[in-house]
Formats: C-alpha cells, structure tokens, sequence
C-alpha cells in the first residue's frame, strides 16, 4: 500500500512539476514571440517607407544611393534583432527540456529535425545517426 501511495505521489508531483515548467514556457515564449512580431511590423513598415522612396527617386530619375544605404541600415539591425528573439525561443525551449529531464539536443539531421543524446537513428526521417569517436 506504501508503495502505491509513493507511486501516487510520485506522479502528482511529477504532473505539478512539469505543468509548471510548460506554463513558465508559454508565458516566456509568448513574450518572445510578441517581441517578434512588433519588430516584423516594424520591419515590414521600414520596408514600405524604402520602397516608397526608391520608387519617387526612380520617377524623378535621381538614384541618391547614400540616402537608400541609411534606409537599410535600420532595416538590417531589426533583421539581427529578430533573430536573436529567435534563438531566445530555443533558449527557452531548450531550458524548459533540461528542467523536464528531456535529453538534450546534440545535432541536427540532414532532414532538419533536432538529434539528441543517445539517439541513434533520426525520429523524424530514419537515417542513421552517425557518432564521432
């Protein structure tokens, strides 16, 4: 009877522990991916201002190539800024796994999907996982 009240509690505890973890997850990447999506737009707005003032050159027939590179400029730094917040979200994820006793990311596949510690042949087309010695 111990034993199954150990049982009981072991998986309560577990359930608490990862519903935690999962809430502490959403919560930080729904945060992230907001941050992402305000710099998109910002992005996307930036875009439209310098496709706007390439057309009006290009009518005019005056290509002032120093005022399109300032435009740019911004323009790249919110690229370098989304994919930050990008590789914030595997940050998070990858905490949320470690916290959760999941195995670790170790590689990628040819395919693309994610190998881990251990694994010897890819989840997600197959292909044997090759392990250097």
């Amino acid at each position: 009877m111990a034993d199954f009240l150990n049982k009981v509690r072991y998986g309560i505890g577990k359930g608490v522990t990862t519903a935690s973890v999962r809430s502490k997850e959403v919560l930080e990447t729904t945060k992230i991916k907001s941050e992402i999506r305000g710099l998109e737009d910002r992005k996307k707005a930036s875009l439209e201002e310098l496709g706007n003032i390439l057309y009006t050159m290009f009518l005019k027939g005056d290509l002032d190539e120093e005022r399109l590179k300032s435009k740019c400029g911004p323009i790249a730094a919110l690229d370098a800024q989304i994919k930050e917040k990008e590789e914030d979200l595997k940050v998070v994820h990858s905490k949320a796994q470690e916290a959760l006793g999941k195995p670790k990311p170790v590689g990628v596949c040819a395919c693309g999907a994610e190998l881990y510690e251990g694994t010897k042949f890819c989840g997600k087309c197959g292909k044997k996982v090759e392990t250097s010695h």
